[in-house]
């Protein structure tokens, strides 16, 4: 069997989006020796590299030369679909240039669609985009969201969309994440540095309008604690100047870009990892998964999406009201106010995520999906 899978970015750098890629492609590749994967994606310049394993991945980026609405244009992309001798495509939506051009590609092979979340922001070309985005998810054989929260929640998945829509949560490599005795030692000595004696919370993400990393600047008014912000993004700047007015300043350390092979020492190093986001793009929050198999519990908002079916309220942490500040407040210093409460968190978080969010378990079931697809098309062309 031979797959396609097609995105708008391939990791670095390491978004929700690109985790999932990532994870997905070489956890097939280690779940079926036979399998060969190719992946189709933009950048800035183009490469092809084919060192993933054993040459059975091989990864195309093609040249964008402008974006539209976060959108790279690439005009290459419909030719490389249309090209393509996978037996299936598997697309990871939202990506309107992908889509269009498979619409405009001719190849009919069978594809599916990895729904990450609806759009939300573009409003106004989202009303153009609609009639060919509905022609696209209508030809899907199969669309596959994260959480049952997506389809409850997303306006676009339902009726017929909905009958042939499956849930296989995303993973991650979990033993990655899970504490050792080396990795503890270091994240002693961070939390130490970071934070003294008072407690540590984390924050990871891209620093955009939709992860609420302002409203959890808000709430550290009102908490007695050290807060870590890592990741990078447009809205640094702002949020630095935010920082100052509020006279956070000794309360709050922006970290920037922080190496994946250091992650795991910042999960292990807070005593609550905190996810905010305001806005129903925070689809899923891979973010969570990784604090969870690090043993971090976790306070997020409310939103009906895959975040509340990450984060299980009262189990794997606290689910509080988006948007406010004092709610995200009080939810972090109930937390931080027991700590036994934390330890059992801790201990459910990290067995649920090896159990439900591993990368072989999503591997296994994305692997049993291409099959029973594959089957249905040669079914489809022999009854012909």
């Amino acid at each position: 069997m031979r797959v396609l899978h097609a995105s708008k970015l391939f990791p670095p750098p390491f978004g929700g989006i690109e985790t999932v890629l990532d994870e997905l492609t070489r956890g097939l590749c280690q779940y079926d020796p036979a399998l060969k994967i190719d992946i189709l994606a933009t950048h800035s310049a183009a490469s092809t590299c084919s060192e993933f394993a054993g040459g059975r991945l091989q990864v195309d980026l093609i040249r964008s030369i402008a974006q539209v609405a976060r959108t790279p244009i690439a005009p290459s992309y419909r030719s490389r679909l249309k090209k393509s001798e996978a037996d299936l495509i598997n697309f990871h939506f939202p990506y309107p240039w992908a889509e269009l051009s498979y619409l405009l590609s001719g190849n009919r092979k069978p594809y599916l669609i990895s729904y990450h979340s609806d759009i939300v922001k573009q409003r106004n070309l989202l009303k153009l985009w609609k009639p060919f985005m509905y022609r696209f998810l209508a030809g899907a054989s199969r669309i596959i969201v994260a959480s049952p929260h997506i389809i409850e929640s997303s306006p676009f998945l339902r009726g017929s969309l909905a009958k042939k829509t499956v849930v296989i949560p995303f993973g991650i490599n979990t033993e990655s994440f899970i504490p050792t005795p080396e990795s503890q030692a270091a994240a002693e000595s961070l939390r130490t540095r970071l934070a003294g004696s008072r407690p540590l919370l984390f924050f990871l993400g891209r620093l955009v309008y939709y992860k609420g990393a302002h409203v959890l600047v808000a709430a550290m008014q009102n908490l007695n604690a050290h807060l870590v912000i890592g990741g990078e993004g447009p809205l640094r700047a702002e949020l630095e100047q935010i920082v100052r007015e509020t006279g956070c300043g000794s309360k709050i350390t922006f970290a920037g870009s922080i190496p994946p092979d250091q992650l795991r020492i910042y999960y292990q190093a807070a005593d609550l990892f905190i996810l905010p986001s305001t806005d129903t793009s925070e689809a899923f929050g891979m973010v969570m998964l990784e604090a969870h198999a690090s043993g971090t519990p976790v306070v997020s908002s409310d939103l009906p999406t895959g975040v509340t079916f990450v984060n299980e309220h009262g189990k794997t942490g606290l689910c509080v009201a988006t948007h406010d500040p004092q709610a995200l407040a009080e939810g972090i210093q109930s937390l931080l106010s027991d700590p036994e409460r934390r330890r059992r968190m801790s201990d459910y978080a990290r067995a649920r995520a090896c159990q439900i969010f591993d990368t072989r378990v999503m591997s296994a079931r994305y692997h049993q999906l291409y099959e029973e697809v594959l089957a249905e098309y040669v079914s489809r062309i022999q009854s012909k």
